[in-house]
């Protein structure tokens, strides 16, 4: 479900009006450091849809992560890595690959998504 609110209060932009899903917040480990990765989606009342996602560690940066905040339009790609980073520990090893650690999954589908949008 998606409540109407403006650019402002997402990111801090202008006064364009929105509709923008409650925060889905992801947490994951890579040795010692904990990251948190915040996705919101929202679209401007059309088709297209957007996604802002802001990526936190608590200390040090995380290899191969960068730590930020990001706003794109979504493709066929990144939906479907979005869609994988919401789901629940227990649909990621059960459906995504029983023999790795969730975390080690998360990881690797935050930093695929990232190649998507920055394009590294």
């Amino acid at each position: 479900m998606r409540e109407h609110t403006t650019e402002r209060t997402l990111f801090g932009q202008r006064d364009i009006e929105i509709w923008a899903s409650q925060p889905k917040l992801v947490y994951f480990e890579k040795g010692n450091v904990k990251t948190r990765v915040k996705i919101v989606e929202f679209d401007y009342g059309n088709q297209e849809e957007h996604v802002l996602i802001e990526i936190a560690t608590d200390g040090p940066d995380c290899p191969g992560i960068q730590r930020g905040v990001n706003v794109f339009k979504q493709n066929t790609m990144t939906t479907h890595i979005l869609n994988h980073l919401k789901m629940s520990k227990r649909d990621i090893k059960r459906l995504l690959t029983p023999h790795r650690s969730t975390d080690a999954i998360l990881y690797d589908l935050t930093k695929t998504l990232q190649t998507f949008i920055y394009g590294v």
